[in-house]
């Protein structure tokens, strides 16, 4: 009797010991996971330090799944264009456990959906534009545009301004649109507000961002811009 309970007992450390080291070893593949994601995204975007990294959800080793991945970045830069803040999330990335926990080499990693979501500051857009039109201002408020500035048609000056929104006019290109035109006090309609217009090329073209990423929605608010990014079933490597 004492032989068979001396057994049981002995079984059941076994069982818990092994659990234990299979706990342990899915926490130490998750740290190893938000390591390799943080360097690769540091490198990716060229960041001067590496982003936090936070994962979210189910999250298993042994059979290569993390259901989320929600990266924050403090402050991104790209093609000359300054971003406030950038927040990015990995969906459903799928993975060699071997390759990621042993391979030196670079472990190709399956997103069936990266979403990231940049904060673009008023001063941001008037440093952008004011570069290509000198004396333009852009005021961001509430989910409108109002911009001022000069505009020279047949070497002739004229003081201006509208009110306009920002749309999505390509891919990763947003246009700045107007709505109404008001040039030297007076309201511009019809063939003449046309005519302005063909003067106006208010265009940002962000051009291919890393992690293949495309531009789904905007969101304008009292002083800054949401821009919304979107990509779906991408393969990423990393080391």
């Amino acid at each position: 009797m004492k032989i068979k309970l001396l057994w049981i007992v002995s079984i059941a450390i076994f069982v818990g010991i092994v659990i234990i080291l299979l706990f342990a070893l899915n926490s130490f593949a998750k740290q190893e996971v938000k390591s390799h994601i943080s360097e690769y995204l540091s490198s990716t975007l060229n960041l001067n330090e590496y982003p936090d990294v936070e994962i979210k959800g189910r999250f298993n080793i042994f059979s290569g799944y993390c259901e989320e991945v929600d990266i924050s970045v403090g402050s991104l830069e790209y093609g000359g264009f300054i971003f406030n803040e950038a927040d990015i999330e990995l969906k459903e990335l799928k993975f060699d456990p071997f390759d990621m926990l042993l391979n030196s080499e670079k472990v190709n990693v399956a997103i069936s959906e990266i979403m990231m979501k940049t904060v673009v500051s008023q001063d941001e857009l008037n440093r952008f534009f004011v570069s290509r039109f000198p004396g333009l201002s852009i005021r961001l408020s509430g989910d409108e545009v109002i911009t001022s500035g000069i505009l020279q048609i047949s070497n002739e000056e004229f003081n201006f301004e509208f009110t306009g929104d920002i749309e999505i006019s390509g891919e990763n290109i947003i246009t700045l649109n107007p709505r109404n035109i008001i040039v030297e006090g007076y309201n511009l309609s019809g063939d003449a507000m046309n005519s302005i217009l063909n003067n106006l090329s208010y265009d940002i073209n962000f051009g291919q961002l890393p992690l293949d990423v495309k531009i789904n929605r905007i969101f304008i608010y009292e002083g800054f811009m949401d821009v919304l990014w979107q990509s779906e079933d991408i393969i990423i490597e990393i080391n």
